[in-house]
């Protein structure tokens, strides 16, 4: 029996599969994840589309949910939709909760279409680190940037250090107003690999309000 992202409770699965804490773990309901083997049926893709670009938390779960199918990163997540129906990517992974801020607006409209069947949930562990440009340090920092998930992920750290906020598009977006700032006084909330894959310098880490944080990434593809 094919189950619908809309037939779905609103609620985080069961643990079915367990890798280690950090790199995160597999969720099921039901049919879903029944065994190994029928683990690595269906994550058989020819590639599989994530919201980028690399050094994002999607790429992370990406990577390790399904590490040996090829990955495409895109700007927008219509542009993943897009890229499904166009038969571009054979998958999507993408956040659907998250457990200080709830359910993820952005990606509802997935589970909305009938036309898109989920086959299997992936938690991974979301550790946010504040990041600066090379010469920054963090009691220069005057305006912390991040999309809006990030930067209510670690409200309680920002309040006690009284850092003024901004909101963009992504962490991506953030990384890049961080790197042309001339004055080294904006930092931005992000990954560890944002930082490396930028070049740029780690202020602080673990900022997230709670030291269980984690989001569930939905793992989905076309109804055949």
């Amino acid at each position: 029996m094919q189950m619908f992202l809309g037939e779905f409770p609103m609620k985080p699965y069961k643990v079915s599969h367990v890798r280690d804490k950090e790199s995160g773990f597999f969720l099921s309901s039901g049919r879903l994840l029944q065994s190994k083997a029928h683990y690595r049926s269906v994550m058989s893709f020819s590639a599989i589309g994530y919201l980028g670009p690399c050094g994002s938390f999607s790429e992370l779960a990406c990577e390790n949910a399904a590490p040996e199918t090829p990955r495409i990163p895109f700007t927008t997540f219509g542009d993943i939709c897009r890229a499904l129906f166009s038969g571009i990517i054979e998958a999507a992974i993408y956040p659907i909760y998250n457990s200080t801020i709830g359910w993820i607006a952005e990606t509802q409209g997935f589970r909305a279409c009938t036309e898109i069947c989920e086959l299997a949930r992936w938690r991974q562990r979301i550790e946010l680190c504040l990041i600066g440009a090379i010469a920054s340090e963090l009691p220069k920092i005057k305006r912390v940037v991040s999309h809006r998930a990030a930067l209510e992920q670690s409200r309680n750290w920002i309040f006690a250090h009284h850092f003024s906020t901004q909101e963009t598009t992504s962490t991506a977006a953030a990384m890049q107003l961080v790197l042309s700032d001339c004055t080294k006084m904006t930092g931005a909330i992000g990954s560890r690999r944002m930082a490396l894959n930028n070049d740029a310098k780690i202020l602080a880490v673990g900022i997230e309000d709670s030291n269980r944080n984690y989001t569930d990434f939905s793992i989905s593809r076309l109804l055949s």
